[in-house]
């Protein structure tokens, strides 16, 4: 129970080293948002995109690192913060230096209360949650996989 909770303190890539990347909670998360304006990026898969994620979330690609300012400031979600901790880390060795995560992922997010949007803007209940292993983590909302 406690390495558990080690893990999703720390994240799973960056557990033995957290440098250059802080882990928020949603309300954290939130915070950086509306102060820092930080670059969003959404590393689940386009299906997953589709049915939701954070407002003004660009989804990953390799071709968006390449025109991310490594100065500025970025935040990476997924689904349960596995596929965006790994990228976290990526960022971090290749220079970049205000790197966050949403710890929880939007799992963590939408559980907290906030909103998601489709591709075409308007809000949605519905979270993909990458696997139905995932889906009884979702307390508030439709889980969608």
């Amino acid at each position: 129970m406690l390495l558990s909770f080690l893990v999703y303190e720390r994240g799973v890539y960056t557990f033995w080293s957290q440098k250059g990347v802080e882990r928020l909670n949603a309300e954290d998360a939130i915070s950086l948002i509306e102060i820092e304006e930080p670059v969003i990026i959404d590393v689940r898969s386009e299906e997953e995109y589709q049915v939701s994620h954070m407002d003004e979330a660009k989804r990953y690609s390799p071709e968006i690192i390449e025109k991310l300012n490594p100065n500025d400031p970025i935040l990476v979600y997924c689904t349960a913060s596995v596929r965006s901790n790994s990228l976290a880390k990526v960022l971090v060795n290749l220079g970049f230096t205000h790197i966050y995560e949403l710890k929880g992922g939007l799992l963590h997010w939408k559980n907290q209360g906030y909103p998601l949007v489709r591709t075409d803007g308007n809000r949605t209940d519905s979270l993909h949650t990458y696997s139905s292993t995932l889906a009884p983590f979702l307390r508030k909302g439709t889980a969608v996989y």
